[in-house]
């Protein structure tokens, strides 16, 4: 299941603030992929220029990079059953961890 959770900003545009996945989420870019049971993703609306160089970036950015748009990642918590393997091969596994990975901003992309 997803939850989407929406707030219009002060211009009047419609941005997610924050995404609850539960179940066999799988979520990844191109430099990693993340397997886990629940995963929650906070965001916040970019600076309009920002969004607007944001809008035309290339395809394949990373994760929480400039395909984003109009918002920023901000936090990303994956909770139980956690798995990540980075595309350069290395894995990483946790099984009895409550909050396994949280990426602070600033380290996400």
């Amino acid at each position: 299941s997803i939850d989407l959770g929406l707030d219009r900003t002060e211009d009047g545009r419609t941005v997610p603030t924050e995404m609850i996945a539960e179940g066999a989420v799988e979520a990844s870019d191109p430099g990693q992929t993340m397997w886990t049971d629940r995963l929650v993703v906070r965001f916040r609306p970019r600076a309009e220029e920002d969004a607007g160089a944001a809008a035309g970036a290339i395809d394949g950015a990373g994760f929480g990079g400039d395909e984003m748009g109009a918002v920023e990642i901000t936090r990303v918590d994956a909770v139980d059953g956690v798995q990540v393997r980075l595309e350069e091969g290395a894995a990483f596994r946790r099984r009895h961890s409550p909050r396994v990975v949280t990426i602070p901003p600033g380290r996400v992309g």
